[in-house]
């Protein structure tokens, strides 16, 4: 076998193996590793096609134009149908819908192929040196790493033993590739050896690394679906999460702690659709990061921070932001409970906070004891005196989303009775502000309704709002809050069902919240204004009094023929925590302490991308890989750098070769390109000539005549004239001729034994 078919045939087992590697790992990814056989024999007969073509430069130019021309004619009678097909089905999959790509299996499997072949091809020919096949194994391992698919890393077997070839041949651009392969894959095989049966951990670095793979994992990749809070999991939901009502058995333990300056209502989901036996959200199935800018607007608009726009000749503390913390006390679901005009949102150790446009706040994992969140936002309700002065002074501003607003919180069923119409429009008669006509209906049920926990089933053919308003007449939390979120659409104020608990802190600020603690209320919105809570539940027990907030408002007091509000400690809510809470015993996982998942669109990630008004936010994974892709160019970058490649070359000759060669392409840049059947010498004496450059070549050429047909060994000081050289040449030429230097280092592998650049 000659010299240069052994040469190919190195270089296409290389070839094939690298995308082999490649290609088994994308298919293992995906969850069709059963076309790896496919993919196997498709790559063995390309490679070899590429590999003969490559022994002679009429063939491959013959190879290339019949590709092309294949190209042309299969795009056009299918072949682009096909690629969008097989990349709409990836997407999909990276979006959580894994039903589509096993539809386009093999021609996933065959474009994988030439995909990863054509990459392949590239950086394992030998003038490419070892780098750029190691970037992109360890730009695919970094994936499998960050995406929690580690045991997808055998699939990169093949092309981990060809980044070891690579790199073992890599000290001697003479090594013969077959020399090195036995060595190389001992080395695999003991590599890998030792990473499938563990291996040496550190548990600190090993936690620290997790720790990052999470917190990554949570910033970029979150599209699973996520355990939402219900008052099912403390006993409000008797009858399934499907249907309101029936007799309640509200847990004792201890939730959260909470630290704040008042009673607080902690907001856990928000629903907008009432089915008349239960409500349900159509709008938060997309999730924001809360730390992102791009997101600055969407956060500002669903959390009332730009609201409400009163101008300088009004001012309230009511409206000014409070501190408060929350430390979760058992397991629960995702969902973060906060006041609905959220300000700041700081989370401690392993949260990361993402929001949606119900106004729902949530982590990327299920809650656990010790988490902890930092929030500042103004904690007024309806009961404040002072809150009707503003609202009404806020009416006359412009509200951008006050369209929006009643398209999507003024929907009523259809089977409502027509008495619970009547009572609505009975309890608001004569009154024609918004706020007074909310405050009625609230008074209006919190006066008519009796509060009591043991009810009858509900049943499911009647509507639920109307059987408690019409024939039951008592009830709790759900109640009150379905039947106030109605009436008011009734009314024609936007309103909204909310889903928590109450914190009633001691005089320290300190409240334990418990189960009992749950509760439901509504959010009634004000055009100007925002959303304000309204609490419909009567009273059932007495609740301890709340540290006094007489500075909230004294400069916002109602005028003289105000209504005034109930007082904030006789607001209608569920039983609090007796003042010695005993330290709570666990639970079975079998309880109700484990949250089902609500029956939202917000679970299924991809469900409802329709429904917010911006376009999806794009892929994580599309951006991670462009991440990688800027990373790998800036490597790229670095290591064309003659300096760079110096420094990693073992022999003086290398190293001096690299600098003439750098040298040989500044001068292709300046424009002087050297003719094949030119000697150096000659060469030099045409370039000095024109003298178009800062020095002369003469002593550059004369080194060249040593060591190519002298065959004599470089020393420091040839290597640091042509060092020298090459500096000279790169510091003279114009700045786009320096990018086209840069370009053509990047783009093209660096000839160490063809200086001519021809």
């Amino acid at each position: 076998m000659s010299a240069k078919l052994r040469a190919s045939a190195c270089r296409g087992l290389m070839a094939y193996l690298m995308s082999l590697g490649m290609t088994l790992t994308l298919l293992g990814v995906t969850g069709l590793l059963q076309q790896g056989w496919l993919a196997a024999w498709t790559l063995l007969v390309l490679t070899g096609c590429l590999t003969l073509a490559s022994l002679h430069r009429k063939a491959a130019l013959a190879a290339g134009g019949v590709a092309l021309i294949a190209g042309a004619i299969w795009l056009p009678v299918g072949g682009a149908g096909t690629i969008t097909e097989v990349f709409r089905a990836l997407m999909l999959h990276m979006s959580g819908l894994t039903t589509a790509l096993p539809m386009v299996a093999t021609e996933f499997a065959l474009l994988g192929c030439v995909l990863t072949l054509a990459a392949s091809w590239f950086v394992t020919q030998r003038s490419a040196g070892a780098y750029p096949a190691l970037i992109l194994l360890v730009l695919i391992a970094a994936l499998l790493w960050l995406g929690n698919l580690a045991d997808s890393l055998i699939c990169l077997l093949p092309a981990a033993f060809v980044c070891v070839t690579l790199l073992l041949r890599a000290g001697d651009e003479h090594t013969s590739t077959a020399r090195v392969l036995p060595l190389a894959a001992v080395v695999t095989a003991i590599a890998f050896g030792a990473a499938a049966t563990g291996g040496m951990v550190s548990p600190p670095l090993k936690k620290a690394a997790d720790s990052l793979r999470q917190r990554i994992y949570d910033t970029f990749f979150y599209t699973q679906p996520r355990d939402v809070f219900t008052l099912a999991s403390e006993g409000y939901y008797p009858q399934g999460l499907g249907q309101l009502g029936g007799p309640a058995t509200p847990r004792e333990e201890p939730v959260m702690a909470v630290i704040t300056p008042r009673k607080t209502y902690l907001r856990g989901v928000v629903k907008n659709i009432y089915t008349g036996r239960t409500w349900l959200e159509d709008i938060g199935g997309r999730r924001y990061l809360w730390t992102a800018p791009r997101f600055e607007e969407l956060r500002t608009t669903a959390f009332d921070q730009n609201l409400p726009t009163l101008g300088e000749t009004v001012e309230s503390t009511l409206l000014s932001p409070r501190l408060m913390q929350v430390r979760m006390l058992r397991d629960s679901a995702s969902t973060m409970f906060v006041p609905q005009r959220l300000r700041t949102l700081t989370a401690e150790d392993r949260l990361t906070p993402y929001f949606n446009l119900s106004s729902e706040v949530f982590a990327t994992s299920n809650l656990q004891p010790g988490d902890v969140w930092t929030v500042e936002a103004p904690l007024f309700t309806s009961q404040d005196s002072g809150i009707r002065q503003l609202v009404e002074a806020a009416a006359a501003a412009e509200d951008p989303n006050w369209a929006t607003v009643c398209d999507r919180y003024l929907q009523l069923h259809e089977q409502i009775d027509q008495r619970v119409y009547e009572m609505a429009t009975q309890a608001t008669a004569g009154i024609s502000s918004p706020y007074d006509q909310a405050i009625a209906l609230e008074r209006f049920l919190a006066s008519n309704f009796a509060y009591n926990l043991d009810v009858p089933l509900q049943s499911p053919n009647h509507d639920f709002v109307s059987s408690f308003l019409i024939e039951g007449k008592e009830g709790y939390c759900t109640y009150f809050a379905s039947a106030m979120t109605v009436m008011c659409r009734m009314a024609g104020l936007p309103a909204r069902y909310v889903e928590g608990y109450v914190a009633y802190p001691d005089g320290e600020g300190l409240a334990v919240v418990t189960g009992k603690e749950g509760h439901a209320w509504t959010e009634v919105y004000f055009r100007g204004f925002g959303w304000v809570t309204f609490d419909a539940t009567p009273i059932s027990v007495e609740y301890p009094d709340v540290p006094p907030e007489a500075s909230e408002n004294s400069d916002s007091a109602p005028e003289d023929d105000e209504e005034q509000p109930p007082e904030p400690e006789e607001t209608p809510t569920p039983t609090p925590p007796p003042a010695d809470m005993p330290t709570p015993t666990p639970e079975p996982e079998s309880g109700p302490e484990s949250p089902e998942p609500t029956p939202q669109q917000g679970e299924a990630p991809g469900q409802s991308e329709q429904d917010g008004p911006e376009p999806p936010s794009g892929n994580p994974w599309g951006w991670l890989l462009a991440l990688m892709i800027l990373l790998a160019l800036a490597a790229r970058i670095i290591l064309v750098q003659p300096d760079v490649q110096a420094k990693m070359r073992q022999t003086e000759f290398a190293r001096w070769l690299v600098y003439t060669q750098a040298s040989y392409d500044a001068l292709r840049s300046h424009g002087f390109i050297r003719d094949a059947a030119e000697t150096p010498a000659a060469f030099a004496a045409r370039v000095d000539e024109q003298r178009r450059l800062p020095l002369s070549l003469e002593p550059f050429a004369a080194a060249q005549n040593l060591m190519f047909y002298g065959h004599a060994a470089p020393y420091e000081e040839e290597t640091a004239q042509a060092r020298r050289t090459y500096a000279a040449l790169y510091r003279t030429l114009p700045l786009w001729r320096k990018l086209h230097f840069q370009l053509r280092r990047i783009c093209l592998p660096a000839r160490l034994s063809d200086i001519t650049c021809k």
